[in-house]
């Protein structure tokens, strides 16, 4: 390669250098045709891809995803996750035009129709009027940005952030935007527990990262506001554990959640396939946190998911997990997913598309247990039921009622797909379509 080639090249990796590592949009709705790969021509197609040195494709570390429209959509690997160290984990957040329009005032049909698919999918298709009243939930994640359409009518119940200490409500990357929606939207998109008491802690900064200490004191946060459930779609490497405590505050923080009785539902991480490290992320990692990995809207695994390593080890000293906390525990839906999408450099209004990652899976299985803490409130952390035990008593009928189940817990699909109608009734006895007493 000569010096020429080296500095084109060079100059190309300086254009596409992840500044955001979980968000790259690759759309304008002023301007769709703008939106061409920027290292080819879009009408060389294939071609435009194989000739590409693999300096580019090693260095800029991106994925080539082909999409209808536009042609080409570029996208960002995850990056290698440091010590330390706790990212976002959703691998892809993508602006959906529907071919031939470009629809300014709500979701293309399409994605509709993908929420309803992975509704049914995860059997939150069959609840009539329970949408989590009465339950708190708090999500540990970049923020929230209240001024997008879909979440106009939520009213936050708490508010932190850990990086800037700012006190208003904002969110300057989207992915916690893009997770809240999931939960609370109403609007073009609805989320599956709208009715929650919503608790958002910023601890993730404005490229997605943040280190221990932030995400411990977002966690602490959380228990200080006493809350029933904490949902980290964030993942990191896990810390090193030693009588009861660990090298890591956030896993500490966690640790300190679940001794409160509160429920910790965690990402187990995007790094599936040939890339996988061998084990689910932090926190998710840890015992009696339910780790959530991702099936697409058909059932099937979604590849980017990560396996489990449940066999214990010398270095970092473990114990073998056993059931019912074997990693991870549950499958939700994390290929397509319709979010909330925000304002960027790249995207100037609030719009609508879809993600995948173990990120929106894990607000599936989040949505779902709230559902069930409204019908079976003496599970709450601080009702009669409630603690520890309770704790193990959910992650026993997760792993019970899991749909599409493999024989025995499996490293890739732990004990299946969540089935959340089944988890409900098994846990509150009643039926999901029978709204309740409040309902009426």
């Amino acid at each position: 390669m000569n010096s020429d080639e080296e500095d084109v090249i060079d100059s190309i990796l300086e254009q596409t250098a992840p500044n955001n590592l979980e968000e790259h949009f690759t759309s304008s709705l002023a301007n769709p045709e703008s939106i061409e790969g920027e290292l080819f021509d879009s009408q060389k197609g294939e071609e435009g891809i194989d000739s590409l040195p693999k300096k580019i494709l090693d260095e800029a570390d991106i994925w080539l995803m082909p999409w209808w429209f536009p042609p080409i959509n570029w996208l960002r690997k995850p990056k290698v996750i440091l010590a330390s160290i706790m990212i976002v984990l959703a691998s892809s957040l993508i602006v959906l035009f529907p071919e031939g329009e470009i629809i300014l005032l709500g979701p293309p049909q399409e994605l509709i129709d993908w929420q309803e698919d992975h509704e049914l999918m995860t059997g939150l298709d069959s609840f009539v009027g329970w949408d989590g009243s009465g339950v708190d939930v708090c999500i540990v994640d970049t923020g929230i940005d209240l001024a997008h359409p879909d979440l106009s009518k939520v009213t936050l119940a708490g508010w932190t952030d850990v990086i800037n200490q700012e006190p208003e409500p904002y969110d300057d990357e989207g992915h916690g935007t893009s997770m809240a929606g999931i939960l609370v939207a109403d609007g073009g998109l609805n989320g599956i527990a709208k009715g929650v008491n919503l608790y958002i802690a910023k601890a993730l900064s404005s490229d997605g990262s943040g280190d221990d200490q932030t995400v411990a004191t977002a966690v602490d946060w959380c228990i200080q506001q006493e809350v029933d459930i904490i949902s980290m779609s964030l993942g990191g490497t896990a810390g090193l554990r030693f009588f009861g405590q660990s090298t890591d505050e956030s896993e500490n923080s966690v640790q300190a959640a679940l001794d409160a009785g509160i429920y910790v539902i965690a990402a187990a991480g995007n790094d599936g396939g040939p890339d996988d490290d061998g084990d689910v992320e932090s926190p998710g990692s840890i015992q009696r946190v339910i780790c959530v990995g991702g099936h697409d809207r058909t059932g099937d695994m979604w590849e980017g998911s990560s396996q489990g390593d449940n066999n214990g080890g010398f270095f970092p000293p473990r114990l073998p997990n056993s059931d019912p906390d074997m990693k991870p525990e549950i499958t939700g839906g994390g290929h397509e997913v319709p979010v909330l999408i925000i304002p960027s450099s790249e995207f100037s209004d609030y719009v609508w598309g879809w993600s995948s990652g173990t990120s929106a899976a894990t607000v599936y299985v989040t949505g779902a247990l709230a559902i069930t803490l409204q019908g079976a409130p003496n599970l709450q952390p601080n009702a009669i039921d409630g603690g520890p035990d309770a704790i193990l008593n959910v992650k026993e009928a997760l792993m019970e009622t899991a749909s599409d189940a493999p024989e025995s817990h499996d490293d890739y699909e732990g004990y299946g797909q969540l089935d959340a109608a089944a988890l409900f009734q098994s846990l509150t006895g009643l039926d999901p379509d029978t709204p309740p007493a409040s309902a009426f």
